[in-house]
């Protein structure tokens, strides 16, 4: 699972008329978690993420919710018993 990462959201206060009325407003801006995964992870629908390799590979718990196991298709399984 990766660490998250975080963005930062900003809001401008006060009312604002016109474009140049920006760099007089005061600004207030906040870390929040950037919920996106990276090219090689898959997104979780809890918003966690796993690496792609987790993905349909069969095992749950990669996804505490288990979506990564949905939409896989068929897994067949062979056994040897001796």
């Amino acid at each position: 699972m990766s660490i998250h990462r975080f963005v930062y959201a900003c809001l401008l206060l006060g009312g604002v008329s016109h474009v140049s009325d920006v760099t007089n407003e005061p600004l207030v801006c906040v870390a929040v978690p950037d919920t996106r995964c990276s090219a090689n992870e898959f997104q979780c629908a809890n918003g966690n993420c796993i690496e792609m390799t987790f993905r349909c590979d069969g095992v749950s718990g990669d996804c505490r919710d288990n979506s990564d196991e949905l939409n896989c298709g068929i897994y067949l399984s062979i056994y040897s018993f001796i």
